[in-house]
Parts: structure tokens; sequence; C-alpha cells
């Protein structure tokens, strides 16, 4: 993480995003199965709490117990 993100938590985009059994077909409801984002934090720990003080779960939208969190790492891009 550059030195200017170290000790921050930010979404890489604005919010999450539905996870969906199939493609969405136009004439009919998607079939959410669950949820994603992506989240750039030193830890776990800072992840869950970010999760845990986010809306839809103070709500009861997502369930903290059974979140699911893995690493992803991202290569730095470099101009062609």
């Amino acid at each position: 993480m550059p030195p200017a993100e170290q000790g921050c938590i930010k979404l890489t985009f604005g919010g999450a995003g539905a996870t969906l059994a199939e493609p969405v077909d136009p004439g009919r409801p998607p079939h959410i199965t669950g949820s994603a984002m992506l989240i750039f934090a030193p830890t776990r720990e800072d992840v869950l709490g970010r999760l845990k003080n986010d809306p839809l779960t103070k709500e009861g939208v997502w369930d903290i117990n059974n979140v699911q969190i893995y690493p992803f790492f991202r290569p730095k891009r470099v101009p062609v």
C-alpha cells in the first residue's frame, strides 16, 4: 500500500455490488445471492470494523457473523 494510503480504509468503488446466480435476464428480476466489495485495509480487523459500522450491517441486511474476507492482490499499474 502506498504511504499515503497506509492506515486508511477506502472503497475502490462507491458501494457494494450484488453477486448473482446467473446473468441478468432483462425480463426477470435478478437472482441475488449476496454482495461483494473491495476494501483496501491493513488488517482483517480493520475490514470487520468498517463492515460493523456500515448502515447495511446495522439494519440487518448484511450478516456480519458470516462475512467472508479474502486477501486480494492488485498489481501496481505502470504506463506502457
